[in-house]
């Protein structure tokens, strides 16, 4: 087995712009046939019996565009509506307090190595 490896690694090495190009073939053919076939992808799972497949139920019968995720906070009022000022104000300030996602990290990163010049 290692005398085939070795005479394959030869045959790479001897021809590498033969090797590339056949790898840039190979990637080209798969892209052409993903568009060509598609990528169908599918959201419809159902898990008959769990908390989790209830409450898809009841998100899909009262809210349809809603679900699937697409809302991962629901707020339910007990009077009025959510949009009522009072509600509106208490989602408001509930909402205000959660934590805001950073977009860059607050401590800067350091090399392992050390810089040009040591």
């Amino acid at each position: 087995m290692a005398g085939v490896l070795y005479r394959l690694g030869r045959l790479c090495a001897n021809r590498a712009a033969v090797v590339v190009a056949v790898w840039i073939g190979l990637v080209v053919v798969v892209q052409l046939l993903v568009w060509g076939v598609g990528a169908e992808t599918s959201n419809d799972l159902s898990l008959p019996g769990t908390e989790s497949q209830r409450a898809t139920d009841l998100l899909a019968s009262r809210f349809p565009p809603q679900q699937n995720g697409s809302s991962p906070v629901v707020f339910h009022v007990t009077k009025g509506k959510i949009t009522d000022t009072a509600n509106k104000q208490a989602v408001e300030s509930r909402t205000r307090r959660w934590p805001r996602p950073r977009t860059s990290p607050r401590r800067r990163t350091r090399s392992p190595t050390p810089p040009r010049g040591w």
